[in-house]
């Protein structure tokens, strides 16, 4: 049994490339300046920034790079464009990202072909068997 470890390495966006995996470890999020509950403060212009830690790290595959955006692919098939200055990411080893993209992938539902395969299959083994 291999049980050598791995760990994430956070790198730069000009050292992102096609085919590696990718996860989202923090992004920004930028509010101008406002007050709900007091008058604002005439002299506060610049907005408010917050770095948030990703609940949700998801590994996705890096299909194109045209800094500062990534186009990757998730592991439900669904494409997304992440913007660099505001999202933080870290490469994943390649094995590790493979394996978790496979075991992530959303399964077909069985009942949702109406039982179509499962008929099939049926019908396969009573052929094989005669």
């Amino acid at each position: 049994m291999d049980t050598q470890n791995t760990t994430i390495r956070t790198v730069g966006p000009e050292d992102l490339q096609r085919g590696q995996y990718v996860i989202v470890t923090s992004y920004l999020e930028q509010w101008e300046p406002c007050s709900l509950f007091s008058t604002p403060d005439p002299d506060r212009t610049e907005p408010s920034v917050t770095r948030w830690r990703n609940p949700d790290p998801t590994p996705m595959l890096v299909v194109e790079v045209c800094l500062p955006y990534l186009l990757v692919r998730e592991p439900s098939g669904e494409h997304r464009v992440l913007d660099l200055h505001r999202h933080r990411v870290a490469r994943l080893a390649d094995g590790f990202g493979r394996t978790a993209s496979r075991r992530l992938k959303p399964r077909k539902d069985k009942e949702a072909d109406g039982g179509k395969n499962s008929k099939r299959r049926k019908k396969r083994r009573k052929k094989r068997k005669k």
